[in-house]
């Protein structure tokens, strides 16, 4: 906002200038920018938006321009923020939204969660329509909108924000016209927009209660279950979101507590994990593991200056040499820009004297992201634990490793993957982390019934094996 309250826009001039450097540095900093899109597609569309560039814009209309561009690349791990505080501003002032969150699969969108006083909206309802236009349409517009390798990917992004994307996309409306299948055919319904508070009104009293990030519990049967969350710092307030002493203190709290209580098997929960980074997640495998292990096979570095001024932003004075931002700095400077190799990842060990040694089983589904996918690519692929639940939509073999650069005039932050992961069983093809036991998250219940289930279902094979 400007001194006057009026929201600050950028000239012409300005935004064609963040524009060009989106695009420049990109190419040269985006580990294979033309992966799926070939450069030619890419100049082509450089090019009409450009075009559209030819009057001043509000940050927020610069955020959904841009993004769109970046995300032509289908690479998760290539993006800009859309403009989620502006929603976030405008439902706390009473702001109203379509009152729905879907699901999307094998070609059919159906209701998942509705806050509203139509009862015909039940969960798993099909959906046609929305304002006239193919639920289809739709789908194809709020994929746009979002960096993903894959339309499966994009429609698990879509189901955790849709209210947020339809607004986006069709702004503040009273009311949508939402047709559904029914077996009397095709019906048209009408649903009224609410606020936040007025969709309270229709939360179930039977909701689950609201979980920790992280948490862990010795459950019955002497399993035990840790849901370890990001791998990020997320304490309020952290200066370091790379910080990974809280994370390292909850997970050998927890582990500590199994071995001790000399607990017959162990859930590991990567459910609706976003990820973050190994520096976190190693030490929990380092618990369980009973060999080294490292979470590629190769990592594929393109050398670029972004890559190196963010690497150098998390060294410290007193950074260990054994520090992973240290051995990048190593890296780097043996390198040429724009050069692409793979950087030698350490070996990570076991822990010698605290490991469990116990059946490890791990939760994942399809909202289970980025390097919560590695965990469960090392876990499968060393042979560390048993996989319950549904094929990742994200990749184990992807462009990662996100880094970010910054455009001159307009401070948007731009995200991009410096390197090609390839999963520790050197399969170098891009593809999800399946399950071993498939569980359909969709027919087994709240978060605690799937637990409970898997709980259940460990028992019993602990019991078979005796």
């Amino acid at each position: 906002l400007m001194a006057d309250g009026q929201l600050q826009q950028f000239s012409v001039t300005q935004i064609r200038e963040d524009f060009h450097q989106l695009y420049f540095d990109l190419k040269k900093s985006h580990n294979n920018l033309f992966a799926n899109v070939t450069e030619t597609q890419y100049q082509q569309h450089f090019q009409a938006t450009l075009q559209k560039i030819n009057e001043p814009m509000t940050e927020s209309a610069i955020r959904l321009l841009f993004q769109r561009f970046v995300a032509l690349g289908e690479i998760a791990h290539a993006s800009i923020d859309l403009p989620i505080s502006d929603f976030f501003s405008y439902r706390e002032r009473g702001g109203t939204m379509l009152p729905l969150f879907v699901k999307i699969k094998d070609g059919s969108v159906v209701v998942d969660e509705y806050y509203g006083e139509n009862k015909t909206l039940k969960p798993g309802t099909r959906i046609t329509a929305l304002n006239g236009l193919p639920i289809e349409n739709w789908v194809a517009r709020c994929s746009a909108l979002l960096s993903a390798d894959t339309p499966e990917l994009a429609a698990t992004l879509i189901e955790t924000r849709f209210p947020f994307l339809i607004w986006l996309l069709a702004g503040e409306q009273p009311e949508f016209s939402i047709a559904i299948e029914s077996q009397d055919g095709t019906q048209l319904l009408t649903v009224k927009a609410l606020s936040r508070e007025e969709q309270d009104q229709y939360a179930s009293e039977a909701t689950a209660p609201e979980v920790k990030a992280r948490d862990w519990k010795l459950l019955d049967g002497n399993i035990g279950w840790i849901k370890p969350g990001p791998f990020y710092n997320i304490q309020p307030g952290a200066e370091d979101v790379w910080d990974n002493s809280e994370f390292i203190d909850f997970v050998d709290e927890a582990m500590l507590n199994f071995t001790e209580s000399n607990a017959r098997a162990l859930i590991i929960d990567v459910r609706d994990n976003p990820g973050g980074t190994n520096s976190f997640s190693d030490h929990l495998i380092a618990w369980i593991a009973d060999q080294p292990f490292r979470f590629a096979s190769d990592f594929q570095i393109r050398v670029s200056e972004h890559a190196i001024a963010a690497n150098a932003q998390r060294l410290r004075p007193n950074t260990s040499p054994e520090n992973i931002s240290y051995q990048l700095a190593k890296f780097y400077k043996q390198k040429k820009w724009g050069e692409i190799a793979s950087f030698n990842l350490p070996l990570q060990q076991p822990h010698k004297d605290k490991r469990f040694d116990k059946p490890v089983f791990l939760l994942i589904n399809r909202y289970s992201y980025s390097n919560a996918v590695n965990v469960a690519a090392i876990l499968k692929d060393y042979g560390m634990a048993t996989l319950i639940g549904e094929p990742t939509a994200d990749f184990a073999t992807t462009y990662g490793a996100m880094e970010h650069f910054y455009l001159q005039h307009t401070g948007i932050k731009v995200g991009f993957p410096k390197a090609l992961i390839i999963r520790p069983n050197g399969d170098d093809r891009p593809g999800s982390v399946s399950p071993d036991i498939p569980l359909n998250m969709a027919l087994a219940g709240s978060e605690q019934e799937i637990v409970e289930m898997v709980r259940k279902r460990i028992l019993t094979e602990l019991h078979s094996s005796d």
